[in-house]
């Protein structure tokens, strides 16, 4: 049972949509760590294309860090 289906069969105070977003933010900030652990790996090694690239999917993480919390902000007014 993956997180997302036990919210929808457990109550959690948050609707199910809600929920989903909070599990969207947790793992984009969770691969942001991770792709710049890689990308410090690869630059340790000298591979700057390989630091690069991992560095852009962190970035991109980032905007999907940014967004959710933006869409969270509106759902979750007490939260700020």
């Amino acid at each position: 049972m993956t997180p997302a289906t036990a919210a929808k069969q457990i109550a959690t105070g948050l609707s199910n949509a809600t929920y989903d977003v909070v599990l969207l933010l947790q793992q984009a900030a969770s691969d942001v760590v991770r792709y710049e652990a890689f990308a410090a790996d690869a630059a340790d090694e000298g591979d700057d294309e390989l630091a690069s690239w991992l560095r852009e999917l962190a970035d991109a993480d980032r905007e999907i860090v940014t967004r959710a919390s933006r869409i969270l902000r509106r759902r979750l007014p007490d939260a700020s």
